[in-house]
């Protein structure tokens, strides 16, 4: 007999694992139980949401650190720069960067709207995901969201999809106990080719976490539960017919560890050179040199030192578009051609602390370009602290 289908979108309420009931939702016309044949491929994304590199030990994570031993691990692999939930998950399943992907952050400020809002509507995604993609070449997905906001974002994309259920009313997402069992019953009752899921404990409960950075309790508490649960998953799928086709794909949204003394002295290093610059175009003969000269020996170092160091982290090129040839020209252009050569002219005049201090001025400026050329709001907090920031300059310049 054939699955049941209906030509709406279909409903499934089945029993989950935790003795209750698991409500799945299906696209129109999606078949329930065996969508895809034994012999096909099954690919389950698992995302452990706020988890680092650092935490996957024998001690914390045993399970997952088995994992990774026993399979393939990317040590090279990276998330966003800002690690946040929704513009990473965004980017695993497109394949590409925020600028393409049109999801920058968790939050935006919306022009139309004039307000700031989560970005987690179906519509903020301009950038095919996997799961159309798969669902163009006839195949299934699914996704097993355990945060709302990432259900709202990627919508109906998927073949079926669960509706994260209980949520905390605090964290805001549902445990990893009841993603874990919906995931179950989606794969047990649908049996997508492709299941993306997220479980959100470990960052939920780190958020929340009062015991501090050192005890930080619910975090070891929930790493060592999530890690169970990824033991009892594996576990579960051996035991099923389609085990030998099955790929289990790992991954979190955090890919740097905690902060390291490395880190510290690299930015201490970069602050001693932003002011050694200052200091030796004044007490030298460089002095004496012209300011289109200084700009010119700085900007001629710069450019082939950091082409020999660039292949070091990652490829020359990535994702090249126009929006780059734009930056390149604003940085040629203006940056370097005005700002800069303009810098070493002041330089030349007036004293370098007094210089130095105006630097502060420039999220001065940002913040009123924002407002005046991307229609951002001016909230009475932000408008007070730049009149603190104007007001510190003015002191450091005052005379006497």
């Amino acid at each position: 007999m054939s699955a049941p289908q209906l030509d709406r979108r279909t409903v499934l309420r089945a029993a989950a694992a935790t003795g209750g009931a698991v409500v799945l939702s299906g696209a129109a016309g999606a078949p329930w139980a065996s969508a895809a044949p034994v012999t096909s491929k099954r690919v389950y994304v698992l995302v452990i949401d706020g988890c680092r590199p650092d935490e996957i030990t024998p001690e914390s994570t045993p399970n997952l650190h088995a994992l990774r031993a026993a399979g393939r691990w990317f040590p090279q692999a990276r998330s966003m720069p800002i690690a946040e939930t929704i513009p990473n998950h965004v980017m695993m399943m497109t394949g590409v960067r925020p600028d393409r992907s049109g999801v920058p952050a968790n939050s935006i400020y919306d022009r139309a709207r004039q307000e700031v809002r989560t970005c987690g509507e179906p519509t903020d995604i301009v950038f095919p995901t996997m799961l159309e993609r798969l669902r163009e070449r006839g195949l299934t997905t699914g996704s097993v969201l355990s945060k709302d906001y990432l259900y709202s974002v990627f919508g109906t994309r998927a073949t079926y999809r669960w509706e994260p259920f209980p949520l905390l009313p605090v964290t805001n997402h549902a445990l990893d106990v009841f993603t874990m069992s919906a995931l179950r019953t989606m794969i047990s009752e649908a049996d997508p080719h492709l299941v993306f899921a997220n479980f959100g404990d470990i960052d939920r409960f780190g958020h929340s976490d009062l015991t501090g950075s050192n005890l930080q309790v619910l975090r070891r508490t929930a790493l060592t539960s999530t890690d169970a649960q990824i033991r009892s998953f594996v576990s579960w799928l051996r035991t099923r017919s389609t085990w030998s086709s099955t790929t289990v794909v790992v991954l979190a949204d955090r890919s740097g560890g905690q902060a390291s003394l490395a880190g510290d002295l690299l930015a201490w290093l970069g602050a001693i050179g932003w002011a050694a610059i200052a200091l030796i175009v004044r007490i030298t003969r460089i002095s004496e040199a012209p300011p289109e000269a200084q700009q010119l020996w700085q900007l001629s170092f710069s450019a082939v030192a950091l082409l020999l160091v660039a292949p070091l982290f990652g490829p020359l090129v990535r994702d090249f578009g126009p929006e780059h040839i734009w930056m390149m020209g604003y940085q040629v252009f203006l940056v370097a051609s005005f700002g800069f050569l303009g810098w070493f002219y002041l330089m030349k005049t007036y004293p370098a602390s007094t210089i130095a201090s105006f630097s502060f001025l420039t999220p001065v400026f940002a913040v009123f370009m924002g407002w005046a050329f991307l229609g951002e709001a001016l909230h009475l907090s932000v408008l007070v602290a730049l009149a603190l920031v104007s007001f510190g300059i003015v002191l450091i310049n005052r005379r006497g």
